[in-house]
């Protein structure tokens, strides 16, 4: 059994969380905690390429590590790991918990390695928290996780960063498209990566006709990767065409998202991209549980629950999708119409 940390001897401190964007956006307000606990020590955030530029303007993090390794890679992963030795890190904390961010974690050299307790890589640490077996918002499982530590305290305010450039990048994008005449922008991300996630492509066609037709709105398709060829297909079927964003860096995403009136999607990353950037979001839940995945307390952020005796199940695929099916048009629409209207 190992002792608790003293506080005052974690002067560096690295958390990893490499991926999904959600789940890294989610990680964030990890960061405002450590800070205010210990404002002396250096905080450091490991995490794919792709989300790193997202964290590097953030007030509390002193350093984002972009991890370019393949996961397949174990030379990368053993090259990772001697750069982060030479830190002489006090404190890991790994919120993903598979086998990369583990060996990182226990190639680290660092006294302390805290992880979940129920993750099949327990060799990795030799501190455990089991936060993560509750039903609470997400961000509040990896702030309570630092009671492991002796680390007391919640937040749940999300954050990312994007650059003056970004913001200049958006709006010149939609003042194209609008051609200076206002009107509400909303943004509609109808990919999910899960199957069982995915609401019916007609559906989201449906609503982007209502949207634009009764709401006046510019209604606009984000492309995720891997996306173009279903997003194109949901395009096809819509009577008025939304307007496909270009591929853009995700730090010049979230400025257009902070331009939105509103955003809707799936239980996905980009909803938690457009919390944090304080852009209203409808989000339409299937086999997940909101109570994980919204942030509680929060008007500002609607959930729409399909009923289903299933639910929630939190499956990856599933051949009835009866949760997803009771969600109709008209409902999204109404919210949509009611958060327009504030």
């Amino acid at each position: 059994m190992h002792t608790l940390p003293d506080l005052n001897q974690l002067r560096r401190i690295l958390v990893i969380q490499k991926q999904a964007l959600g789940d890294v956006v989610l990680t964030t307000p990890v960061f405002t905690l450590l800070r205010k606990a210990l404002p002396g020590a250096s905080l450091h955030f490991l995490t794919n390429v792709p989300f790193a530029p997202l964290l590097e303007a953030l007030e509390a993090v002193d350093r984002v590590w972009a991890y370019p390794y393949p996961a397949s890679s174990l030379l990368g992963v053993f090259a990772f790991a001697r750069r982060l030795r030479r830190q002489r890190y006090d404190l890991v904390i790994d919120y993903q918990g598979t086998t990369v961010p583990a060996l990182l974690s226990f190639l680290s050299g660092a006294r302390w390695r805290l992880g979940w307790g129920n993750v099949a890589r327990r060799w990795a640490y030799n501190l455990f928290s089991q936060a993560n077996r509750s039903e609470d918002y997400v961000a509040i499982q990896k702030c309570r996780a630092l009671q492991a530590v002796g680390i007391e305290g919640l937040e749940t305010q999300i954050q990312v960063s994007f650059s003056p450039e970004d913001l200049q990048r958006a709006r010149t994008f939609l003042r194209s498209h609008t051609g200076g005449r206002e009107r509400p922008v909303i943004n509609l991300s109808v990919k999910s990566k899960r199957q069982a996630r995915q609401w019916m492509p007609d559906r989201f066609a449906r609503l982007n006709d209502l949207l634009a037709g009764r709401l006046n709105a510019l209604v606009c398709f984000n492309v995720g990767p891997g996306e173009q060829d279903y997003v194109a297909q949901v395009a096809r079927l819509c009577r008025r065409p939304p307007v496909i964003l270009p591929r853009w860096p995700l730090t010049t995403f979230a400025a257009f998202l902070s331009l939105c009136r509103l955003h809707i999607s799936h239980d996905n990353g980009v909803k938690h991209l457009a919390v944090a950037v304080g852009t209203p979001t409808i989000s339409l839940f299937g086999p997940t549980n909101p109570r994980l995945w919204q942030a509680p307390g929060n008007a500002r952020h609607l959930a729409v629950v399909g009923k289903a005796p299933c639910h929630p199940c939190d499956h990856r695929r599933c051949g009835w999708l009866v949760c997803l099916a009771d969600i109709e048009v008209e409902a999204v629409l109404s919210l949509a119409r009611n958060v327009l209207s504030r």
